[in-house]
């Protein structure tokens, strides 16, 4: 499972301009059958810190589940008008944006805007683990906040 962390760790610096691996915050996720992570988001809103998720991958490593995936509540969707090939990674039966978990695959997406505030569409929830597991790897990019006076 290591080397394939890395190799995850790897695409993921190189994604976003080939940062150094060890700059990269991680954490692995692993479900198991009715766990389920509720809606939140990646960035923060405390005052005084220094540092802020700007992006996050989620990469899928193994799952056994269905209909257990990553839910954007805040992001609808009309799949009439979308290429019908993205129903492979998406359930393209949902209003809101779903994904379907499939080993190997990733997520990404901004949680801050070009002004450095938090976006509020980047709300998301693991989906609960009605039977089987998931595992998943989360690798944030931290951005340092500017102090305002």
């Amino acid at each position: 499972m290591e080397s394939i962390v890395q190799t995850v760790l790897a695409r993921a610096a190189e994604f976003q301009g080939f940062l150094p691996i060890e700059d990269l915050d991680m954490q692995i996720t692993a479900y198991q059958s009715g766990q389920q992570y509720v809606p939140h988001y990646d960035w923060f809103l405390e005052p005084g810190r220094t540092t802020n998720r700007l992006s996050t991958f989620f990469a899928i490593l193994d799952a056994d589940c269905q209909d257990c995936g990553t839910q954007f509540p805040n992001v609808y969707v009309d799949w009439s008008e979308r290429d019908p090939r993205w129903c492979e990674y998406v359930d393209c039966s949902k209003e809101v944006l779903t994904t379907k978990i499939v080993a190997g695959s990733a997520l990404y997406w901004r949680n801050l805007d070009s002004n450095g505030q938090g976006r509020r569409d980047t709300l998301h929830a693991g989906l609960p683990v009605l039977n089987g597991s998931k595992i998943g790897l989360n690798i944030w990019t931290d951005t340092i906040v500017p102090l305002l006076d």
